[in-house]
């Protein structure tokens, strides 16, 4: 995907990378850029690049990781739909639990002491 070697202009490289980073299948990207009179061998040569640069290989890293936190948004989603849409209570004048109320463990992590 060197800009030196590529035949494609610089919107389609754009256009081929964001594509495939949102998981369109080669085949159907080739035949986009096919039907834009690019040959398929420009097309498949391209979308080889892409897939080998480097900066293409870490946005689809990203994108992963991206597609992960949406699915665990889904699933909180879908977990807050089942509780029937209450709403938290808040209380006013709730009494604040001083700073002494919880002290870290041998292990590091916070415990509260008792009331």
């Amino acid at each position: 995907m060197n800009e030196d070697k590529s035949l494609l202009r610089p919107e389609w490289r754009q256009w081929l990378a964001e594509n495939l980073a949102l998981g369109v299948g080669v085949e159907e990207v080739e035949q986009v850029l096919v039907g834009a009179g690019v040959s398929l061998e420009v097309a498949r040569a391209e979308i080889a690049a892409a897939g080998q640069h480097p900066y293409f290989q870490a946005c689809r890293q990203v994108a992963r990781h991206f597609g992960w936190l949406e699915s665990l948004m889904e699933t909180y989603s879908a977990l807050r739909a089942q509780d029937g849409g209450r709403e938290l209570e808040v209380r006013e004048g709730s009494p604040r639990r001083s700073s002494s109320a919880a002290t870290t463990s041998a292990t590091g992590r916070w415990c509260s002491r008792g009331r």
